[in-house]
């Protein structure tokens, strides 16, 4: 089901099953990815973990378990509404074992949709329900409509970024480079490739002939830039808390995975993105 917001300067879709927003309008001008290339998301928001584990395993206890890329946030069907207004709305899921092959842990999602003027305010709210420390990643992957010949992220000060390609994982040796902007013509998308820093920004500027977008990253460790192709035209700016999997660790727990993170039981933690509109 398709959920709307709207105010006097913007309207926010929001689909859901998978649930992520599916559209962001001002002056009828749309600023989310509508599929049309190959890759058939449009905003993940990913958890339980982010990017992949090396051969799709981590181990907990001495058991091996099976993950997929960016965890299963988007297999999650039974979410329930606990309120709706014109400009906000919350969702919230509690698990009941639909997970527990692949994720051994109890938690609860709450998902909050809301904007201010021409700003779009999502925020995860994630508990852990299990009676032991549980251990997660989590971040965002909106995927903006773009013109690809003139788009481009905007730093306030020089940045080292990291090539991953495809199928790749965090390793000391890929290659950087430092940019004072990212122009997306000038990078090389083919095979899925993503580049990838180290984030103390605060604010990312992604442009456009016809678009401006404030994308706020202050509260994450690291940011992902990724389309699947070069030809795509749209543009992932992904604030992540946490990161992929390190080359060497394959037989590690959860635990002692980098940058992996961390709610004793009962605690939960709130994980928030805003984007406004400036164009």
């Amino acid at each position: 089901m398709i959920y709307e917001l709207k105010n006097k300067y913007i309207k926010v879709e929001i689909n859901d099953s998978p649930l992520e927003i599916c559209s962001i309008k001002m002056n009828d001008q749309e600023y989310v990815y509508q599929k049309a290339d190959a890759w058939k998301k449009q905003w993940p928001i990913c958890f339980p973990w982010t990017g992949k584990f090396i051969n799709n395993e981590y181990f907990h206890k001495d058991k091996k378990y099976q993950m997929n890329n960016h965890g299963f946030f988007r297999l999650i069907k039974n979410w329930k509404i606990l309120s709706k207004t014109n400009e906000k709305i919350i969702f919230s899921f509690e698990d009941n074992n639909e997970f527990i092959d692949i994720y051994p842990f109890h938690f609860a999602l709450k998902v909050f949709f809301e904007i201010k003027n021409k700003t779009i305010i999502s925020n995860v709210e994630i508990t852990n329900n299990s009676n032991e420390e549980m251990f997660y990643g989590f971040g965002w992957h909106p995927a903006f409509l773009i013109d690809s010949k003139t788009a481009q992220v905007n730093f306030s000060k020089k940045q080292k970024i990291i090539t991953v390609p495809d199928d790749t994982f965090m390793d000391d040796n890929l290659p950087t480079t430092v940019i004072d902007s990212l122009v997306v013509d000038e990078f090389n998308f083919a095979k899925s490739n993503a580049y990838f820093i180290f984030n103390d920004e605060s604010i990312f500027s992604l442009v456009d002939k016809t678009r401006e977008l404030a994308i706020d990253c202050e509260n994450y460790k690291y940011v992902v830039f990724w389309k699947c192709d070069n030809e795509a035209n749209y543009f992932c700016v992904e604030p992540w808390a946490s990161h992929q999997d390190v080359k060497g660790n394959e037989n590690q727990t959860l635990k002692t995975k980098p940058s992996v993170l961390s709610l004793q039981p009962m605690q939960s933690q709130n994980y928030s993105l805003k984007v406004s509109i400036k164009k």
